[in-house]
């Protein structure tokens, strides 16, 4: 829980992407759906390819106007194949956090 006065909360966070297939690279796009009641600060959108075991770490900050509880999820990943298929993943999991005024 985080004290809000008369401006804005930020909220530091880190995303972290691993490629846990040993022999094959991935090849992904990693997007953040906007949100009315926050904002992202930071990567919000990329391509990348990694290698089997390869992972990649970034910082976000959370940008919150009002008191409430919010769902910080809104990460989407599409994997590309190699035939030209894409395959999106929404994650279920929430990420919540409560705002105090």
């Amino acid at each position: 829980k985080h004290q809000l006065l008369s401006y804005s909360q930020n909220l530091k966070m880190q995303i972290s992407i691993c490629n846990r297939f040993v022999e094959s690279k991935v090849d992904f796009e990693f997007s953040l759906d906007s949100r009315e009641d926050f904002e992202f600060t930071g990567t919000d959108c990329f391509r990348k390819s990694l290698n089997g075991g390869e992972g990649i770490t970034f910082p976000l900050e959370a940008i919150i106007f009002k008191s409430g509880m919010y769902d910080l999820q809104c990460v989407k990943v599409i994997i590309f194949s190699s035939d030209g298929t894409e395959t999106p993943y929404i994650f279920p999991l929430q990420w919540m956090v409560h705002i105090n005024s």
